[in-house]
């Protein structure tokens, strides 16, 4: 018995004693892996059909034993929370430290990255280590003097960012705290995209000993 699909092709209706047997080479074999529940039903309906279908194979794969100890359960995974859209610049702004770098002849290490979330207007400050004194100092008198106080600033929880001294800084500024996920940083995408872009373009502009890219970053920067 066959079944007629749309496309004029056929498909062999599967009894009920072989259903099991159907999903399994389909789902068990190497050359398969274990598939998900989607690309196995994607897979049988190529050459197969029965009743309830979709319900028996979702059922077999999540009976599957070596699927449940060796998959991650993406639906555990804690959800990251909305993302906050600024209406107006410098509303929402995320910072983040990126180095080690070669050390340069001025001692710099490391670079202390700024941006905007709306305009994606971007800084970055060369710095020789990344304490928190040295992040709020910069932060208040390079960015907080220039482009205003009041925002939102978005960081990783790193122990320069997590300390008191920086948090009770950000307070006197009145600079409202937010904090990404632990080992997660694509939850401060916009910044680590930044990094990217920043990391490709300074490579054409440095020396060979790779020791002037504090001299060279205003320079990407324009």
């Amino acid at each position: 018995m066959y079944r007629r699909q749309q496309n004029g092709k056929h498909q062999p209706v599967v009894p009920q004693t072989l259903i099991q047997d159907v999903i399994r080479e389909n789902h068990d074999q190497n050359y398969v892996a274990h598939s998900g529940i989607k690309r196995t039903y994607s897979l049988i309906s190529l050459s197969y059909w029965w009743r309830k279908m979709r319900e028996t194979i979702e059922q077999y794969v999540r009976r599957c034993d070596p699927c449940q100890r060796r998959k991650e359960k993406r639906e555990m995974i804690a959800p990251l929370g909305d993302v906050e859209e600024p209406k107006i610049p410098f509303e929402v702004t995320s910072m983040d430290i990126t180095g080690p770098y070669p050390t340069t002849p001025r001692g710099n290490k490391y670079l202390l990255t700024f941006i905007d979330h709306l305009t994606k207007y971007f800084e970055a400050f060369p710095i020789p280590d990344h304490t928190a004194e040295t992040c709020a100092r910069v932060y208040s008198s390079q960015i907080v003097t220039r482009h205003g106080s009041g925002s939102t600033l978005m960081t990783d929880q790193g122990r320069e960012f997590m300390s008191p001294f920086f948090q009770r800084a950000c307070k006197i500024l009145g600079v409202r705290r937010v904090r990404t996920s632990s080992y997660h940083a694509s939850s401060n995408g916009m910044v680590e995209r930044l990094h990217r872009s920043l990391h490709s373009g300074l490579s054409h502009y440095v020396n060979a000993n790779h020791k002037n890219w504090d001299e060279v970053v205003s320079y990407y920067l324009m």
